[in-house]
């Protein structure tokens, strides 16, 4: 756009004779992005302002061991945020954190849900949906280098209470929006 608009005006304001006939059309020129983009200019009419994380995401990404795995909880690829004021956004803890993160790769309409066809996500899918019945989720987890499990805590989402439930993983850190989980199991650097 901001290109073709340049080259459009100037092609506008040559093809004119006369003074009057230019000003009016750089006028016109000028206005245009005013009314057609006003809102962009004033930061989306406060739409858009820069996220302020939780406190804790920062204490529990201090908790964590340096570059070790994660995988990311709820098993969502968007995420409502309560501290953005409910918005559906896409899962930020997948950014957030200074380590390798997993999460839904799915996509998702409303109600609506693709499957994925990554197989490492289609197995996470498989033992999160049998997560009541597991003992040892760790187990299942450490073949794929998951050394942590990241929970965050929003209202209204599914209860992955089973976590505390389980043998092999250990609280490391609990707050009011977030919880981490070690997995305690070994552990290997790589995985096929």
């Amino acid at each position: 756009y901001a290109a073709s608009f340049g080259v459009g005006v100037e092609a506008v304001v040559r093809s004119l004779n006369r003074n009057r006939s230019r000003v009016l059309c750089v006028c016109c020129a000028a206005v245009i992005p005013l009314v057609y983009g006003y809102t962009e200019l004033w930061g989306l009419d406060g739409y858009a302002k820069p996220a302020v994380y939780p406190a804790s995401w920062a204490v529990a990404d201090r908790v964590m061991s340096p570059g070790a795995t994660a995988i990311v909880l709820p098993w969502r690829a968007y995420l409502q945020v309560p501290w953005l004021r409910n918005r559906v956004v896409a899962n930020p803890m997948t950014g957030y954190f200074a380590r390798p993160v997993i999460s839904a790769d799915d996509l998702e309409a409303g109600q609506i849900t693709t499957e994925t066809s990554n197989p490492r996500s289609l197995f996470l899918q498989y033992c999160l949906n049998e997560g009541n019945r597991v003992t040892e989720f760790g187990r299942l987890l450490a073949p794929l280098g998951i050394r942590y499990v990241i929970l965050a805590k929003s209202p209204g989402d599914q209860s992955f209470t089973w976590l505390s439930r389980q043998h092999d993983l250990r609280e490391v850190f609990d707050a009011d929006t977030i919880t981490v989980y070690e997995n305690e199991e070994v552990v290997p650097d790589a995985y096929e």
